[in-house]
């Protein structure tokens, strides 16, 4: 859904339900797992996609390293280039996208609904269906 900025919202409160509001063109990183301890390095990342016209470069930092995330839409193409271990990309926009490549590499992309242009890249499944091939 989406929310014209600078009002606020007012939605139904429930308890089986977290609401997450992003801005466009912003990124939010998330862990697909809690690490076991603190020093493991974080992997198999979730990646939360806002994207219109605009591109998106983030690093982030994290003790001494850092890891940083770019993402553009060319040609009805989202190209993302980063250092981060993604396991899936979800993608809001208003835009129509007919591919998606991550680091230089064409990618399955999917399609989930159209109200607002949801589209995942899931690596998780892509490994899972090596595997067995």
């Amino acid at each position: 859904e989406r929310i014209k900025g600078g009002t606020w919202i007012k939605k139904e409160k429930r308890l089986d339900q977290l609401p997450i509001f992003i801005r466009e063109n912003a990124v939010i990183p998330m862990l697909m797992q809690v690490p076991e301890d603190i020093e493991t390095k974080y992997e198999n990342m979730n990646i939360v996609l806002s994207i219109g016209d605009g591109k998106i470069s983030d690093t982030y930092y994290d003790e001494e390293s850092s890891q940083s995330f770019q993402a553009e839409i060319r040609q009805e193409t989202l190209h993302i280039k980063t250092d981060m271990s993604i396991a899936r990309v979800t993608v809001y926009t208003e835009k129509q996208l007919k591919g998606c490549t991550v680091n230089g590499q064409g990618t399955v992309f999917r399609s989930k609904r159209n109200l607002l242009n949801i589209y995942e890249y899931d690596n998780i499944q892509k490994r899972e269906i090596r595997e067995k091939l």
